[in-house]
């Protein structure tokens, strides 16, 4: 209802789009927003959203912050992380996922994000190119986790966070405690659907909500080769998502006009470091370490550097 939507934006400082599918709402609301001239902040990401909004960005001025939820966006931010924490980073890896009962809607939305012609299944970025890697069987994202397989999935948003920072080397996997969930029923999408829906609510009736973040990377500080480790739990992915949005939004209230970011990612709206502060002040994680030590493992090569 594009009148109602227009009603809302008129009668509110700051717009913030949660809702779903993220695949089938586009970028209506966000359109309607620039129009009226209020920051709006969304909680989805496509690409080809992007594009369509910076075509229309000259027709206003105000904020418009794209990819502020768990997935697109929080995990994304920790490879921003790591490379403000060291001067070279040599290898990235991400694995997000675990336990979570789907909604309908954000089964939509998984089931659309494996289909993008955009993202790559079973590949990561290997020497600077789009290489096909192996799905890792047997994965404990914490010590007393269950184990879960980890797939490769190199999403666009993967790629324009490796082409931004230079990584040469960059994995992320999908954290899923069964992989037969994402192959079923491919050809009906409405079995497909029903069906991915039932086996959560089963998977998390039998093992209860979990939800993780684990990054492994290598790279450099002071001349020195360090290792890097993040391994974090939550409860509710619904939760941080709505979280990372608020605090977004929050951020951009707090700038003056011209401090305020215009089209952009999540990483161009926020501070990563006051990001992590006002979750973890929130309660959201239940295990959180993070760790930067020198890495004792790394090879030399005679002649190399």
């Amino acid at each position: 209802d594009a009148r109602r939507v227009e009603e809302i934006c008129a009668s509110h400082d700051m717009v913030i789009n949660a809702a779903g599918p993220a695949a089938v709402i586009r970028d209506h609301v966000a359109r309607i927003a620039l129009l009226k001239g209020v920051p709006y902040v969304d909680v989805g990401g496509e690409e080809d959203v992007f594009t369509s909004l910076a075509e229309r960005q000259g027709q206003a001025s105000s904020p418009c912050v794209l990819g502020a939820g768990f997935v697109p966006g929080f995990s994304s931010l920790l490879a921003y992380l790591v490379r403000k924490k060291m001067q070279r980073v040599d290898k990235f890896e991400l694995y997000v996922g675990g336990i979570e009962v789907f909604t309908p809607t954000s089964a939509k939305d998984f089931l659309a994000s494996l289909s993008q012609r955009e993202s790559y299944s079973g590949c990561g970025v290997v020497g600077g190119r789009i290489t096909r890697i192996a799905t890792r069987e047997g994965v404990a994202p914490i010590p007393g986790a269950p184990v879960f397989s980890a797939l490769p999935y190199l999403s666009a948003e993967h790629q324009r966070v490796a082409r931004s920072l230079s990584f040469d080397h960059y994995r992320a996997y999908n954290l899923i405690a069964d992989k037969h969930l994402v192959l079923a029923d491919q050809g009906d999408p409405s079995g497909r659907l029903n069906a991915l829906v039932a086996a959560s609510e089963a998977l998390t009736s039998q093992h209860g909500t979990q939800q993780y973040c684990v990054v492994h990377a290598r790279g450099w500080l002071a001349d020195q080769p360090v290792r890097f480790e993040l391994n974090c739990r939550f409860d509710n992915g619904y939760r941080l998502t709505g979280w990372v949005a608020a605090v977004t939004a929050d951020q951009l209230i707090r700038r003056s006009r011209r401090q305020r970011p215009s089209l952009c990612w999540l990483s161009e709206a926020v501070e990563i470091e006051s990001l992590l502060e006002q979750l973890s002040q929130a309660n959201l994680f239940r295990h959180w370490e993070m760790s930067l030590t020198p890495d004792e493992e790394v090879v030399f090569e005679e002649g190399v550097l």
